[in-house]
């Protein structure tokens, strides 16, 4: 189950980082053990997502950004995708 956790860099939604979702061994994406940061919404309206998937030329990032932005209903240049840095991204 998804939750909201309101920082001083913004709102975090964080989810579970379990056996099928299991979270980054560390960086930006890691709040805390069990679950990860998949979407973080700073208070000047851009948008951070996370997702452990790799670019390899299929369009993963910009297919990401535009479901991210239609449904938070922000503009596509508002959005940063973070996708297979296994640093800061989820691992799935």
């Amino acid at each position: 189950m998804s939750e909201a956790r309101q920082t001083e860099e913004g709102l975090h939604i964080v989810g579970p980082a379990g056996p099928n979702f299991p979270g980054a061994q560390g960086g930006d994406a890691q709040t805390d053990a069990g679950t990860t940061t998949w979407v973080a919404v700073r208070p000047d309206g851009t948008v951070t997502a996370y997702a452990g998937k790799a670019e390899l030329g299929q369009g993963i990032r910009s297919g990401f950004a535009m479901e991210v932005a239609d449904e938070l209903r922000v503009p596509l240049s508002a959005v940063e995708m973070i996708v297979g840095d296994t640093d800061r991204v989820p691992w799935d």
